[in-house]
Parts: C-alpha cells; sequence; structure tokens
C-alpha cells in the first residue's frame, strides 16, 4: 500500500489527471483487497476456528498477497515505470483457480456428496391426465 501511495502522490505532484486517476483507481482496489486479507488472517490466527476454516483462509490470504503484487505492479504501469506483463490484448481476465478451493470446503453441508449430479434423461416426468 504505501508504494501505491508513492505512486500516486507523485502523479500528483507531476499535474497528470490520468496517470493520478490510474494510480487512484490501483489504491482503492488495494484498499478493498487489504481489508479482505485481513479478514482471512484473523480467521488464520483465531483459535477456536477449525482447521478446514484456516486453511481455506490461509488459500484466500495466498491468493489476496498475490492480488496486491500484481496491483503494485499495475500502478507502476500506471506511471511508466514497469511494464505489466499482457498475455491477452482483448481485456479479458485469465484466472487459474485449479486447486484453490480444497474438497472439503468448509461452507459445503456434511449431507453434500463430494461427486458431480449425475447427468440424466432432461425430459419432464410423465404426469398422466386427472380425468382418467
Amino acid at each position: 500500500m504505501g508504494a501505491i501511495g508513492e505512486l500516486e502522490q507523485q502523479a500528483r505532484d507531476d499535474a497528470d489527471a490520468a496517470r493520478a486517476a490510474c494510480v487512484a483507481d490501483k489504491r482503492l482496489q488495494a484498499q478493498e483487497a487489504m481489508e479482505l486479507a485481513t479478514s482471512e488472517l484473523l480467521i488464520v490466527r483465531d483459535a477456536s476456528s477449525s482447521p478446514q476454516a484456516r486453511t481455506l483462509a490461509a488459500e484466500k490470504f495466498g491468493a489476496l498477497v498475490s492480488n496486491l503484487e500484481g496491483l503494485v505492479a499495475q500502478a507502476r504501469a500506471c506511471m511508466g515505470q514497469d511494464e505489466v506483463d499482457r498475455d491477452d490484448q482483448d481485456g479479458r481476465t485469465n484466472v487459474d483457480d485449479a486447486g484453490t478451493v480444497p474438497v472439503d470446503a468448509p461452507t459445503r453441508p456434511a449431507s453434500e456428496p463430494s461427486l458431480p449430479p449425475a447427468v440424466g434423461d432432461t425430459r419432464p416426468p410423465a404426469v398422466a391426465s386427472p380425468a382418467q
């Protein structure tokens, strides 16, 4: 957050409204990520939290740290200091979320099976006429 704040101040000092707006947007996104990271860190450190909840919170915290690092890089790119890695030029965001949610997620009810539902016949059931 400190690095983004310094970049925002530098953009204001340069009187570059476009750069200042870009960095300010990254600062707002970073503030939101910091709030989420703080709540996840509290869960990790809470002795009364279940091991599953701690594991999930730790994974979320790690993802948020990566997000913050990316926001700092994007803020630097707004200032023209570092180039952001841009694999796709069409504006889509690619997310690699394989393995980020554990199989035994604490939010899943215990009665829910861990297998996906079976794909069956999608026709509606036949109903007899009440006149018969």
